[in-house]
């Protein structure tokens, strides 16, 4: 079975999660904010069909010291370039893209 939304709410009982591994499904879309995750620090979602990413997806999740997330493999419409560079680590590799900031939120988020 892959998944083709991943809705962050079922997973809310879950309040220790420090890892998620979601590679290799068919995520188009996410669903309510990773950031009631307190302890999440590495976050796979590559080889999915993601596109773009809501900021209310993220919340204040880019704000942590340490955080890691693996992008690779989706198509998104906006080069992550400097976006995550506050994250320990952002793997975009792979990604097809087209410019068209449609997730800049999230680098003026990075920015503060």
């Amino acid at each position: 079975y892959k998944l083709h939304t991943l809705d962050l709410r079922q997973l809310r009982g879950l309040s220790r999660l420090e890892s998620l591994t979601l590679a290799s499904n068919e995520i188009q879309h996410i669903e309510g904010t990773l950031e009631v995750f307190k302890h999440l620090t590495d976050l796979d979602l590559s080889g999915n069909k993601l596109t773009d990413i809501s900021p209310k997806s993220f919340g204040n999740i880019t704000g942590r010291l340490h955080f890691s997330v693996d992008l690779g493999g989706n198509p998104f419409k906006c080069d992550c370039g400097n976006i995550w560079r506050d994250l320990d680590t952002c793997d975009c590799r792979c990604n097809i893209l087209s410019c068209t900031c449609n997730i800049k939120w999230l680098q003026e988020q990075v920015n503060r």
